[in-house]
């Protein structure tokens, strides 16, 4: 039951007093994991999320660990393995039901450079004869090329790429 004899006043980096309500007494107090623990989880999953791209899987264990840490916060979280099951329950919640629309709304359906260097101008290194193959350059770097073209292509002349078999693009 509620009361404002359990409830405490926590100061916070703002300035701010914070008031937690501490539902266990502390003679009967159970063993959890401390709130704060759940949440610096949670932003570190969040984090590592930005760098190692998960398909916004450590993006939901993440929100779920700050949930439960939030939860925790307000003394509702329950014992430390219902901590552990609810964290993974919200995770599979999270997935199934904010996970799909965040996809559909972050991507495009474009993949950089997924075209390849199909429509970039190349520049010839050497003479290339007709149907014959030689070198180019593009983007800095060197690249087998051949020409589809029944006529010569001449030394530094700038062609368009119209298609890639394998290494080898075809102007």
């Amino acid at each position: 039951m509620f009361s404002w004899a359990e409830c405490t006043l926590f100061p916070c980096s703002a300035g701010l007093l914070i008031l937690r309500y501490e539902a266990r007494a502390k003679s009967h107090r159970r063993r959890t994991m401390d709130w704060w623990i759940w949440i610096v989880l949670g932003f570190g999953l969040l984090i590592i999320e930005l760098f190692i791209p998960s398909g916004f899987f450590l993006f939901m264990v993440g929100l779920a660990g700050i949930s439960v840490g939030t939860l925790d916060f307000f003394g509702i979280a329950g014992p430390v393995w219902f901590q552990w099951v609810l964290c993974a329950v919200l995770t599979i919640g999270y997935s199934l039901f904010i996970r799909k629309p965040l996809m559909e709304r972050l991507h495009t359906g474009k993949v950089a450079g997924g075209s390849g260097p199909v429509g970039d101008e190349i520049v010839l290194s050497e003479d290339i004869p007709a149907g014959g193959t030689g070198q180019g350059q593009l983007r800095g770097s060197n690249w087998q090329i051949k020409n589809s073209k029944s006529v010569l292509a001449q030394k530094g002349s700038r062609h368009t790429v119209v298609q890639v078999d394998g290494i080898t693009l075809i102007i």
